[in-house]
């Protein structure tokens, strides 16, 4: 562990790691360090469970005209629908490989640590932003284009008998 940073676990879960953190120069912070996080995939499902899934109504028999009646889910009935359906969720996240797993937050400050007595700097580029992304298929765009039109050209120029 990195004698610079002192760590006190708090609390853990299988996703969720809660520590206390004092690192050089006093600085005092608690940490909540997912130690399982859902990638995009598993992100776009919870926003359509959310949306779908919660429909917090139960069949309640019928009407005079024999029509359906429903009514709404008690507190405790939509509680135990809404910790079925996260259960659900992380299950077949699970199964279809869709949860990163993260090393525990001790590694991560040990690894840092090791990487900083090595005097090593590990750069990352990161990700292109959308802009840049949307500038670099633009510009794209237009070297195809450009590309195009020469191509263009070089077909409907004349030979030259030489």
């Amino acid at each position: 562990m990195n004698p610079r940073v002192k760590t006190i676990p708090l609390a853990k879960t299988e996703f969720t790691q809660a520590v206390g953190v004092k690192a050089r120069y006093g600085d005092e912070r608690y940490v909540l360090h997912h130690l399982k996080q859902l990638d995009s995939r598993a992100s776009l499902a919870c926003q359509f469970a959310e949306r779908w899934a919660m429909v917090a109504a139960m069949e309640d028999g019928e009407d005079s005209a024999g029509r359906q009646k429903v009514r709404r889910m008690t507190p405790g009935e939509l509680a135990d629908h809404a910790c079925e359906c996260v259960s659900a969720l992380m299950e077949q996240f699970q199964v279809r490989g869709w949860l990163l797993e993260v090393p525990n937050f001790e590694q991560v400050v040990d690894d840092l640590a090791r990487l900083e007595e090595a005097d090593l700097e590990k750069t990352v580029e990161p990700p292109p932003t959308s802009a840049q992304v949307r500038a670099r298929a633009a510009l794209q765009a237009e070297v195809n284009k450009l590309k195009a039109a020469q191509s263009q050209e070089q077909s409907q120029a004349p030979e030259n008998p030489s």
